[in-house]
């Protein structure tokens, strides 16, 4: 593990999509709710990928210089397109099995 006051977070850019994409998607892939939400182990690897988009227009994407930790949030006061994200997460529902998922919601 690095020592935590070697590693520098910074603003991911254009080109660290995929990259965070895949550090978020390999940290959930063993998250209960994860799996709650689809026994597919294919899920993470798509799903944290289209997150990525989704939460880039609030400009709160980040990654560890040394590529191995990545965050990103919607911040406070912003206000998400929900109906756009589900439609994007709707559009592999169906193959993956997130019909439980949206069940749980009442969509």
């Amino acid at each position: 593990m690095s020592d935590p006051s070697e590693v520098f977070v910074k603003r991911a850019g254009a080109d660290d999509t995929a990259l965070v994409g895949e550090i978020l998607g390999d940290a959930f892939s063993g998250d209960p709710v994860a799996r709650w939400i689809t026994p597919n182990p294919e899920y993470p690897k798509w799903c944290w990928p289209v997150a990525v988009s989704l939460f880039w227009p609030y400009y709160e994407v980040y990654v560890t210089e040394n590529s191995v930790g990545a965050a990103m949030w919607v911040p406070p006061g912003a206000k998400p397109n929900i109906k756009l994200s589900l439609a994007m997460l709707g559009v592999r529902g169906g193959v993956l099995g997130l019909d439980r998922f949206f069940g749980s919601l009442g969509l």
